[in-house]
């Protein structure tokens, strides 16, 4: 099942989900997909960036603010990554 992702939905991580840093990365474990997902310095930011629910427009310009690249591209990119942490069951999405 895919999850539409949109500028307007609402994004938050899943509680209790146990992670561990390595240097600037993040290791998360799903135990709903039975795999672990490690994240970059970007991945990471955007991670505790959703730590409580917000808007994907609004986390898209938080993410021009700090990161390099144009709007489009930085939206086309955090869409797919969200798209990735749903299909692992990290994030919860609403509409």
């Amino acid at each position: 099942m895919t999850i539409e992702i949109n500028a307007d939905s609402i994004i938050v991580q899943k509680k209790d989900l146990p992670s561990t840093a390595v240097d600037d990365d993040l290791v998360i474990i799903s135990f709903a997909s039975n795999n672990y997902v490690g994240l970059d310095v970007v991945g990471r930011t955007i991670w505790e960036s959703i730590e409580t629910p917000r808007r994907v427009d609004e986390l898209c310009q938080n993410m021009a603010s700090s990161f390099q690249g144009t709007p489009s591209d930085i939206y086309s990119d955090v869409i797919a990554f969200l798209g990735e942490l749903a299909a692992e069951s990290l994030i919860d999405v609403s509409q």
